[in-house]
């Protein structure tokens, strides 16, 4: 878990920065308004870069007892490539989580800058 939740706040506090400065300089849009669009983009720029991570995350986490597909983190990233469809295997899912990323992002997000 750890392993995804440093780079994904990282990724996440820069590309807040990133993208207000680029809606604020070269769009002209400041104020409280942009900061829904920020935080929602903000969000699924880390969501898609971590989201890898957060598959094998899930994989280890939902093995059930006895039946242990995955030995740890290099095993699961090694299977899911070669056995799983290279790296779209691991973007399984992703639309979904992207769709809820938007809402959670320019909601939640937002309010803490």
């Amino acid at each position: 878990m750890m392993v995804r939740i440093f780079p994904y706040g990282a990724i996440q506090f820069m590309a807040f920065d990133k993208y207000k400065k680029i809606l604020s300089k070269q769009l002209g849009i400041s104020g409280h308004i942009h900061r829904p669009v920020v935080g929602a983009m903000a969000g699924m720029t880390a969501v898609i870069c971590t989201y890898p991570l957060d598959v094998i995350r899930a994989c280890l986490a939902y093995q059930m007892k006895g039946h242990h597909r995955y030995t740890g983190i290099r095993n699961a990233f090694q299977t899911i490539y070669l056995k799983e469809g290279g790296i779209p295997g691991f973007y399984k899912g992703l639309i979904p989580t992207l769709i809820g990323m938007t809402s959670y992002g320019s909601c939640a997000l937002p309010s803490a800058r």
